[in-house]
């Protein structure tokens, strides 16, 4: 099961994508069918709105907690300023000295500054416990996910070109294999086996060609890195690939030491 996740998560991550337009974004979903797509999406939404509501109610509790304790701390200060000054007072009835004055003043600048950063937590604890009373989400959804008109990623030009050019050859060639085949002229027959051997021998000189394997083996050398370093999101081989990886490297591997083996031997063999 736990592999079945890994290996779901890793297409689900392909499939949605987000993508900024200003100061909003845009979730799209891409999915084979798009009622599938369309439900999804709404999946993710709702996933992304409790999520935001979890780490809102998690901050609210901090800030609540963190206003709670500095409400005892600076209570505690208020009342030991405002003894200070009650002490002061029923010490000094009269106060005719400048010094007595200014102490006085000190007195009741902290009395003040304390009470107004009580009174400012006070209303701070207040608008706290308005927030979580509301419990709003900060991702606001202006348009619900629809179900698309149309299939995405498709070149339609592209895919009627290619139609068109490997339709065209297929055709070509069941036409000439038909000729061959219904035809009773030795000499058309002579024809068709000429070009057969002509392009079976330059097809085996060309893959048994000595700068053929070499351009070959170092093309496939210089990417082999590139592929044996490469790194799948749900590795499945060795920690680092996943299944169908394994077995592009696996191919390419083969060939570059088929490749490379076929190119020493004709080397070899040539300069015997």
């Amino acid at each position: 099961m736990d592999t079945l996740i890994q290996n779901a998560m890793g297409v689900l991550q392909d499939m949605i994508s987000f993508k900024k337009e200003g100061s909003f974004s845009v979730l799209t979903v891409k999915a084979g069918d798009p009622y599938f797509a369309r439900d999804l999406n709404k999946v993710v939404l709702d996933e992304l709105q409790s999520l935001n509501r979890y780490f809102k109610g998690q901050h609210l509790n901090e800030k609540t907690n963190f206003i709670k304790n500095r409400i005892e701390s600076v209570g505690n200060d208020l009342k030991e300023s405002e003894q200070a000054l009650k002490i002061f007072r029923e010490q000094n009835r009269q106060i005719s000295s400048p010094a007595l004055q200014l102490e006085l003043e000190h007195l009741n600048r902290d009395v003040e500054i304390q009470k107004g950063i009580y009174l400012t937590l006070k209303q701070q604890q207040e608008l706290t416990k308005i927030e979580e009373v509301e419990k709003a989400s900060i991702v606001q959804v202006l348009d619900e996910p629809q179900i698309s008109l149309g299939p995405s990623d498709k070149n339609l030009k592209l895919n009627v070109l290619l139609a068109g050019i490997l339709g065209l050859g297929l055709g070509v060639l069941l036409g000439f294999i038909r000729s061959y085949l219904d035809s009773n002229d030795m000499d058309e027959r002579k024809k068709f086996r000429r070009v057969k051997y002509f392009i079976k021998k330059k097809s085996k000189d060309l893959i048994m060609d000595r700068r053929v394997l070499g351009i070959v083996s170092v093309l496939l050398l210089i990417g082999l890195p590139y592929y044996i370093g490469h790194t799948s999101k749900n590795p499945d081989f060795f920690g680092m690939y996943s299944t169908k990886l394994m077995f592009v490297n696996t191919i390419y591997v083969l060939t570059l030491l088929i490749s490379s083996g076929l190119f020493l031997y004709i080397t070899r063999k040539n300069s015997k």
